[in-house]
């Protein structure tokens, strides 16, 4: 898996390269860092930072940072420690910017219940998830056209199309039964119209 932050947003590749997922699009980003941490339900966290900050548990979800304390400007960089993060702020003023300090507890306590940053309807959905055979994928078509659902497993290949047809705009449901494919983590891709709208993880237990 390769994650790359970019002035277009943050991207995902599971097969070196080739093909790349807007995990959070439109916004522009300069770093990406993947961490181990006890705070985190899944041990991991995805941090990513521009004008703006988010974060992850899964890639599933991301969510805004609270960057309350910092100067109106880009992060430029960042690292950490087991306490606290460290953020490298430029501004459009000379004498502006700097590196700052935030708690860990603070960066990651955003209420998880707010929207994506992309806000609008959700895009990709799956539940159960975790499962063992059976689950419902749900995502959303924003206008009619020609749509992809297509499942890859944790190397990049390409284990299984769900759908590939046209669709009108709205809500759709599919089945996906995990018999026959690779038990652990799979990824879901969501195309419409030549473009990859999102990515979602799901985790299928033996």
């Amino acid at each position: 898996m390769v994650l790359i932050a970019t002035h277009g947003g943050l991207f995902m590749s599971l097969d070196l390269g080739e093909n790349w997922m807007a995990l959070i699009p439109g916004d522009m980003l300069n770093t990406v860092m993947i961490i181990q941490s006890p705070l985190s339900p899944t041990g991991f966290y995805i941090f990513t930072f521009g004008e703006h900050g988010y974060y992850s548990e899964n890639l599933m979800s991301f969510f805004p940072i609270d960057l309350t304390g910092l100067p109106e400007g880009e992060i430029t960089c960042a690292t950490v420690n087991s306490t606290h993060m460290f953020l490298g702020v430029t501004t459009p003023e000379k004498s502006g910017g700097g590196i700052y300090r935030k708690p860990m507890e603070m960066v990651v306590s955003v209420d998880e219940t707010e929207k994506n940053p992309a806000g609008g309807p959700m895009i990709l959905n799956i539940y159960p998830n975790p499962f063992t055979q059976h689950t419902s994928i749900t995502y959303f078509v924003d206008e009619p056209g020609w749509v992809t659902l297509s499942v890859y497993n944790a190397q990049g290949q390409l284990t299984g199309t769900l759908y590939d047809g046209f669709q009108e705009k709205g809500y759709h449901t599919l089945p996906f039964v995990g018999k026959g494919n690779a038990h652990g983590f799979l990824y879901v891709t969501l195309k419409t119209n030549d473009h990859i709208r999102g990515t979602k993880k799901m985790l299928v237990l033996d």
